[in-house]
């Protein structure tokens, strides 16, 4: 077995291992999958290769001012500045050097197809689907979860215990909530039907074993994401094609049995419409793991027409652990703004937040210039995962970057220096 071999499995590993966003991690913001990635980048540290293909996007710069910019504010707001700052801020990095930089090159180092991602990830799919069926089995039989059995990094008070339609446990699979596992169905499904999409036989068996557990994650997050996902893609490809027209379909079906179904308008009420009225402030939901929202969105607003230039990376964990609160502020009521896109807003700013957003639309709109249907597939992934992330803040989960570094392996720059066979995505490994 060669070094590029090596190389190969364990990237391969990553992909299989990211179901598990909580159990068997290490730490909360150490899942396994990342754990894995530092193995990978130690194994190129000693055989000598982790810098000959690491490059850098231009988009990167993009990335650097955000980070920048929550760390001035830090800077500005120094006296209620403390450990939960420093934490925030080496994750945000580490984050960005290790899921982003490092794995952006250990694609290139391994040369791996798009297809072994692929099966990588359907292999990843059946493991979270088997995850979430076998959860909700326990938990409705026995009121227990996969968390007491094995163990999860996620402390158990965080650990989401929600119900759907009155009485049925939702199952959280390897993650800390249902929500979490919805988005490992999303990024990694469109992966998955490339390396399917050839062998319609194993593409039927397979989706009949990973649809349940997608469903019975009951995530609103996710199914909005995915509607939304495939309407911002046909509209980017200017035609709907053979999906789009089922998709459409079947969609109409539901908005019609919806209408004039009481039963199933109660279930939609129950999946999502709850959570709509959650976000729109007009739920009965107090804060807790899942639901309550509007609360933190408030507080969001109020961080915002004060400190439009932010208030630093952590700093809202900071006072909600220590107490103490920067003027102006309302007392925070979770450690985090259970959203990616306002955590970066409350701690860079405006300009950082814009700056973000410059980044990822960057990237999809580069991506996009592909028509192949290897790029349709990680576009339809990476639209979907950025959208779920504007109600999920978890922003050390592999799930987006890994996606954004696939999506650069097909578009690398011109402006980077590479050898004549890279990109090698769509040709056979060695």
């Amino acid at each position: 077995m060669t070094i590029r071999d090596i190389d190969r499995r364990l990237l391969q590993l990553f992909i299989c291992t990211m179901p598990f966003l909580s159990a068997l991690g290490v730490a909360v913001w150490l899942p396994l999958p990342t754990l894995i990635a530092v193995i990978g980048a130690l194994f190129a540290l000693l055989t000598g290769r982790l810098f000959q293909f690491v490059y850098f996007e231009k988009d990167d710069v993009l990335l650097a001012i955000v980070l920048l910019l929550g760390i001035l504010a830090i800077v500005v707001n120094s006296d209620y500045a403390g450990e939960k700052n420093l934490n925030y801020t080496v994750w945000f990095a580490g984050t960005f050097a290790l899921l982003i930089v490092w794995c952006r090159a250990w694609l290139r180092s391994s040369r791996i197809t798009l297809d072994q991602i692929g099966a990588a990830a359907t292999i990843a799919l059946i493991i979270a689907s088997a995850a979430v069926c076998f959860e909700f089995v326990l938990a409705n039989t026995t009121g227990r979860y996969l968390s007491d059995i094995i163990p999860y990094s996620t402390p158990s008070e965080d650990l989401a215990r929600a119900t759907v339609l009155l009485f049925l446990s939702r199952p959280r699979g390897l993650a800390a909530e249902p929500g979490f596992s919805a988005m490992v169905f999303e990024a990694l499904g469109p992966l998955a039907w490339i390396y399917l999409r050839n062998n319609r036989t194993l593409l039927v068996a397979v989706t009949a074993v990973v649809l349940p557990g997608f469903l019975l994650c009951f995530s609103a997050g996710g199914l909005t994401s995915l509607f939304l996902a495939g309407l911002i893609v046909m509209v980017m490809r200017r035609g709907i094609g053979r999906f789009g027209v089922i998709a459409l379909v079947v969609v109409a079906i539901l908005v019609v049995v919806i209408s004039v179904d009481s039963d199933a308008q109660w279930i939609y009420d129950q999946v999502i419409g709850r959570k709509i009225d959650d976000l729109a402030g007009t739920g009965e939901s107090t804060v807790d793991a899942v639901s309550g929202r509007s609360i933190v969105y408030q507080s969001v607003s109020a961080i915002l027409t004060r400190y439009p230039l932010g208030i630093g990376w952590g700093m809202v964990a900071q006072m909600y652990y220590t107490g103490s609160h920067i003027p102006g502020i309302p007392e925070p009521v979770t450690k985090g703004m259970v959203s990616l896109y306002f955590e970066v807003l409350v701690s860079a700013g405006v300009a950082g937040v814009l700056t973000f957003a410059l980044y990822l639309l960057r990237k999809i709109i580069r991506l996009a210039r592909r028509t192949d249907p290897e790029a349709n597939a990680v576009l339809f992934a990476l639209i979907a995962v950025s959208i779920h992330h504007a109600v999920v803040l978890e922003f050390w989960y592999p799930l987006l970057w890994f996606l954004i570094c696939t999506a650069d392996y097909l578009t690398a720059s011109t402006a980077v220096e590479v050898p004549d066979d890279f990109p090698v995505a769509l040709q056979s490994a060695e």
